[in-house]
């Protein structure tokens, strides 16, 4: 078992297994962050503690899938824009694309069950090619899930050897015969369908707009020139946004800034670069502004991001 504590954001995204992606802080309340891995026979098993809200997007990797269930109370999660809550799991097939989102400080778990694994359940046929999939709240699962994971990690705290033990071998079991429930649930696609609901084109929306957003970058596009260039209303975009990311469009695009000005302030040469360089090259131009966004978001100025390149 591997638990590892961080009190930089970039450093605990670097230590999350299992996916492909872009992670984005929100509403730091800690600057610490968590990340307990260990592996249970061919299952590897993570719990993640943040001490911030995060948007994370991107692709789980195609050699397993991805079961992830959230485990504070009192905050919001959303997997592809669908409301999660402590009871309720979001399962990610192989290589699918996806985003997970969190407002606050919070908990999760996850296990990745490789692929050839997941075939021996023969789940049914509507279970497959679904991207990402959400239950509805399934309070029993959720609970043998948590226990599993605690259980789990305390045997290993306890005995060094158990990751490579037959208790281990037992546990796995374990999990892959609740793993079969769990993707066999209706998602709540499915439940909204029957209720004759009809299925907001979310997805589309946001894949368009981020096609345009690259295409336009390092320029940030406004939002009634993002619109027009999606096909939808602003009031849709919003609406979008809000949904799948827990913030709207303006919010989104400026945490995505914060992050690239970040990242590019980490690997600059503070001899060769200004600060003031890679705000313009990233369309940066109201500095004082940027700079206040930039300091609630890292708890530091830009000048002080580069100036520890030195050291």
């Amino acid at each position: 078992m591997k638990v590892e504590r961080f009190q930089d954001f970039d450093a605990f995204v670097e230590s999350v297994d299992g996916v492909d992606s872009v992670m984005l802080p929100r509403n730091i309340q800690r600057r610490l962050w968590c990340n307990t891995r260990l592996n249970v026979e061919d299952l590897h098993v993570q719990l993640g503690r943040l001490g911030s809200g995060n948007i994370v997007e991107g692709q789980s990797f195609s050699s397993g899938y991805l079961i992830y269930l959230p485990l504070t109370n009192d905050a919001s999660y959303a997997a592809n824009g669908r409301s999660l809550d402590v009871n309720s799991f979001a399962v990610l097939e192989p290589g699918c694309e996806f985003s997970i989102c969190t407002e606050d400080q919070h908990d999760w778990c996850a296990v990745v069950i490789p692929t050839q694994l997941f075939n021996q359940w023969e789940p049914q046929s509507n279970t497959h090619n679904r991207g990402v999939r959400v239950t509805p709240a399934i309070p029993e699962a959720a609970k043998q899930f948590r226990t599993l994971v605690q259980n789990i990690i305390a045997a290993t705290a306890a005995c060094p050897e158990f990751e490579s033990s037959r208790a281990a071998t037992a546990a796995a079991a374990e999990f892959l015969k609740l793993a079969g429930v769990i993707v066999q649930e209706p998602t709540l696609a499915d439940c909204e369908n029957r209720e004759g609901r009809p299925r907001i084109p979310r997805d589309e929306v946001i894949r368009r707009a981020k096609d345009v957003i690259e295409n336009h970058l390092p320029r940030l596009p406004l939002i009634t020139e993002l619109a027009k260039l999606t096909g939808v209303s602003e009031r849709t975009l919003r609406n979008a946004f809000n949904e799948y990311y827990g913030v709207g469009p303006v919010h989104y695009l400026q945490l995505r800034q914060l992050r690239q000005v970040h990242h590019e302030l980490r690997a600059a040469n503070a001899e060769e670069m200004r600060v003031s360089d890679i705000l313009t090259k990233n369309g940066v131009w109201e500095f004082g502004r940027f700079a206040a966004r930039y300091r609630r978001q890292f708890g530091e100025l830009p000048s002080d991001t580069l100036r520890a390149t030195r050291r």
